[in-house]
């Protein structure tokens, strides 16, 4: 396995609240510290990267151009990481929750959905649901978040839509979708939204 590139930012305890944050397409290790800005003060930070490098530049999950690119089998790339990264930070926090733009997001998803104990939240942003082959274990129902533009041409607003459905309807998972008048990126009311959900995230 490659050598996995993070970013550790500690919080104020061993014991604080730790946001696992993740990139989109062609992204690094830096790209998401802008959304950190939104995220409680004294909380920790691990911004992962990528491992796969993106012939457009940065890094990337899996590679949009690739016919034989299979999202649900790179995203175990991730579990892989964190079960190599984690145990390595010398914390114990109180609550671990997600935040992933667009692939970085759909990855999450999919490593929520395999163990929905992982992350007691999760924020998708301007991102998509890949649906479990599985069965997803019951008994946990993470707090999920979706800010989305409904200018978005990458990842429509249908799609994120239809994502939302399957989570609420069919998973149980608390839902809360907020929606800009923008492309793809988080505007105004999806930043708003987000600090609310981080700060929901902490106090409960």
């Amino acid at each position: 396995m490659i050598e996995p590139v993070y970013l550790f930012e500690p919080g104020e305890t061993a014991h604080s609240p730790l946001f696992i944050l993740v990139h989109g397409r062609a992204g690094n290790v830096r790209i998401m510290s802008g959304i950190s800005r939104s995220l409680p003060l004294g909380s920790a930070r691990l911004f992962i990267q990528a491992p796969v490098p993106d012939p457009i530049g940065g890094f990337s999950w899996w590679l949009l151009e690739d016919p034989d690119a299979d999202p649900w089998q790179a995203s175990f790339a991730l579990d892989r990481i964190l079960v190599e990264i984690l145990p390595q930070l010398g914390i114990e926090p109180r609550i671990t929750a997600g935040i992933g733009f667009s692939q970085g997001g759909g990855v999450l998803g999919m490593a929520l959905q395999r163990n929905p104990r992982l992350l007691k939240g999760l924020a998708l942003l301007a991102s998509f649901v890949v649906r479990s082959p599985e069965p997803v274990p019951s008994g946990a129902a993470p707090d999920v978040f979706i800010a989305h533009g409904s200018d978005d041409t990458v990842v429509t607003i249908d799609e994120a839509e239809k994502g939302a459905r399957y989570l609420t309807t069919e998973l149980g998972w608390p839902t809360t979708m907020v929606v800009d008048s923008v492309g793809h990126k988080v505007g105004v009311q999806g930043m708003r939204g987000l600090k609310e959900w981080a700060i929901r995230m902490v106090m409960e």
